[in-house]
Formats: C-alpha cells, structure tokens, sequence
C-alpha cells in the first residue's frame, strides 16, 4: 500500500475510533474484515451510506480488503462510535452495480467527483462516465445484524 494512503487510513481510523469520531462518521466508518488466507483481521475507513438497515460501501475493483467478504461473510462496522456486526454480501457484476452505484451517487456528489462521474447540462449522469464507474467498482451490501 502506497505509503500515503498508509498514513491517511492510519490517522482516519484513530479519529473514528475516538471521541472526535462525530468530525468524521456521518460519512466514514471502519470496516473489519477476516482475511481469508491470514485470518488476520484487515480493518479499513471507508465511505458509506445506511437505508433500511443495509451499509453500502463503494470500493474500486483494484483494493483487495471486499474480496474478504464474498460469500456472505461476517464483518464488523464501526457506526457512529459503535461497533456493530452484519452479514456482508459483495456485488460484483457490472450490470448489477450500475443501478445502486447511480443511487449512491446521486446522495454523494463527493463519492461521484472522486469517481469521475460528471452530470450532463439537465442534470443526469454522463452514462459514459457512469458506466466506467460501475466497470471499476463494487459494491459491498451489509445487513446489519446489531
């Protein structure tokens, strides 16, 4: 992992897991993963949206730490300065990923811009840009268990 993004992580998990976790977790949360080959356990700050009992995170197809959860795998959310547990499913498939990526963009300009995906003169989404989008990402789905 590139030295940087070492430090960023570094510094962003302590701050979500002090008392000043409200600067950042309306937005940010840790997500602990078990390794499958270590069974190490892989935590990392990640971007998020919550409906209806369901996490969503976004990550790019190049990060390794969702290949973990495939297969309906455990994992433990650090919500709002609370550990919580659900079960996590990954998808994967581009087609699958476009409409629930459109959906999460459209409640997070920020999450669209760091993903290049620029909206047209009316509005909507460049579907180019938006289909781009989905061939390098997934989507992580966790249904909380608390």
């Amino acid at each position: 992992m590139n030295p940087i993004f070492r430090t960023v992580n570094f510094t962003l998990t302590a701050i979500l897991r002090s008392p000043l976790h409200r600067l950042l977790s309306r937005h940010l949360t840790l997500i602990t993963v078990t390794g499958r080959k270590s069974g190490r356990a892989i935590t990392v700050p990640v971007s998020y949206q919550q409906r209806d009992g369901v996490v969503r995170i976004i990550s790019e197809r190049t990060d390794r730490w969702w290949r973990n959860v495939r297969g309906g795998a455990p994992v433990t959310l650090h919500l709002h300065g609370q550990p919580v547990t659900g079960q996590g499913r990954v998808i994967e498939e581009a087609r699958e990923v476009l409409p629930l990526l459109a959906e999460y963009l459209h409640r997070s300009a920020a999450i669209a811009q760091m993903l290049n995906v620029k909206r047209t003169d009316q509005g909507q989404f460049n579907l180019p840009d938006l289909h781009r989008a989905a061939e390098r990402s997934v989507i992580v789905c966790i249904k909380l268990t608390h």
